[in-house]
Order: structure tokens, then C-alpha cells, then sequence
């Protein structure tokens, strides 16, 4: 999973206000904080799906194979 490195914002300058321009970038900038936080997490549950998925398939075949 890639970020970008810039974000754009689109709005037209004159119908925004420094203010209202701060607080948007403040709060794209959390954003992309809390989910560049998670993206360990995100990978970690991943890899324990994967992990159960291939147990699930190993002991459905060793089932198979006994009987």
C-alpha cells in the first residue's frame, strides 16, 4: 500500500478562507497520520488471515487424506 506524496486540494481560492484552509489541512494531515498508523495493524491481519486461511485448507486436506 503506497501513499501519495502530495495531496491537492481542490476549491477555488477565492470562495476559501485561510482559516477554513488551515483547518482542512489539518485535518487531511490527521488523517493520513492515524492511517499511516494503522497500516502495521492492517498488515499484521493480513498475514493472520492468510495464516488461518492456509491452516483451514492444510488440516481440511490432512482430514481428506486420513479418511
Amino acid at each position: 500500500m503506497e501513499l501519495e506524496n502530495s495531496v491537492r486540494i481542490k476549491a477555488p481560492a477565492s470562495r476559501v478562507s485561510q482559516r477554513s484552509l488551515k483547518h482542512l489541512i489539518k485535518e487531511t494531515v490527521t488523517n493520513l497520520l492515524k492511517a499511516v498508523k494503522r497500516l502495521p495493524l492492517l498488515r499484521l491481519s493480513m498475514e493472520l488471515q492468510w495464516y488461518q486461511a492456509g491452516h483451514e485448507v492444510l488440516s481440511r486436506g490432512l482430514k481428506e487424506g486420513i479418511n
